[in-house]
Order: C-alpha cells, then sequence, then structure tokens
C-alpha cells in the first residue's frame, strides 16, 4: 500500500514538472524575442546619441 502511494505521488510530481517545463521553454522563447527587441532599440538610441555627440564635439 505504501510504495502503491509513493508511486502515485512521483507520477503526478513528474507530470508537473513536465507542464511546468513546457511553460518554462515558451517563456523563454518569449523573454529571448523581447530582449532582442530592447536589444535592437537600445542600440538605435545609444547609436543616436553617439552620433549627436560627436556632432557637438566637432561644432567646437
Amino acid at each position: 500500500m505504501e510504495s502503491n502511494s509513493s508511486g502515485i505521488r512521483k507520477m503526478g510530481r513528474s507530470n508537473v514538472s513536465r507542464s511546468f517545463h513546457a511553460t518554462q521553454e515558451h517563456s523563454s522563447e518569449e523573454n529571448k524575442e523581447k530582449s532582442r527587441r530592447q536589444l535592437r532599440e537600445v542600440t538605435s538610441h545609444l547609436s543616436f546619441f553617439i552620433l549627436l555627440f560627436f556632432s557637438k564635439e566637432k561644432k567646437r
């Protein structure tokens, strides 16, 4: 009886962890896309400020 209940408990736990792993994978894909978008925005802003800075430096 004891081994049977622990077996059921183990099976349930593995099922939960499997579904959790699937949601983790999905969210990590979304996070990758978000971070890629943020990186593009940051680099565009950075290049803009660098150009602005250098154009001001040349005028002096």
